[in-house]
């Protein structure tokens, strides 16, 4: 089985206010400095898919972040 992720939008999610992703089909490297939003952009994809986040939490305890 493969999985291809050609765009992702993300609105309200921890920390990312509102963020659109477009992929062009070739392998993609998420990199960037601590507080970037990594974590928060694999936790989307996790949720999307299995419903829980990289900690394994399914029972959303998961807030967006207000003011920082």
């Amino acid at each position: 089985m493969r999985l291809f992720i050609r765009k992702m939008e993300i609105e309200n999610w921890k920390g990312i206010k509102q963020e659109a992703f477009d992929f062009d089909g070739n392998e993609t490297w998420v990199e960037g400095a601590n507080g970037t939003g990594k974590t928060s952009m694999f936790d989307a994809v996790l949720w999307t898919l299995f419903g829980i986040d990289h900690l394994d939490r399914s029972d959303y305890q998961i807030r967006p972040t207000v003011n920082g």
